[in-house]
Formats: C-alpha cells, sequence, structure tokens
C-alpha cells in the first residue's frame, strides 16, 4: 500500500499566500480592512492575519 494520492494536485495556489496576492485578490474596502489589521498586528501575529 502507498501513501502517495491516487490523484496528485498538480493545480498551484489561485492566490500567492503573500501580502500582496492576498491584497490583489480583494476588493475596496475588504483590502483596505486587510491592510489596517496586517499594519497594526504585532510582527508574531502577522502570519495569523495572513492565513485569516
Amino acid at each position: 500500500m502507498s501513501a502517495q494520492p491516487i490523484h496528485p494536485h498538480t493545480e498551484p495556489d489561485r492566490v500567492p499566500r503573500n501580502a500582496e496576492g492576498i491584497a490583489a485578490a480583494l476588493e475596496g474596502e475588504r483590502r483596505m480592512e486587510f491592510y489596517r489589521e496586517l499594519l497594526a498586528a504585532a510582527a508574531e501575529k502577522a502570519e495569523a492575519v495572513l492565513r485569516r
């Protein structure tokens, strides 16, 4: 028995998992809210903002 998936996931992420990619995927007020939260977050909390 193999641990390999039958159909490997080969599609790239739809949104790059960085601040620029996430901001580009958002529009208007949601983008501004994202930047406000990211800039207000302490360094150790910034990753949580990106993941959310």
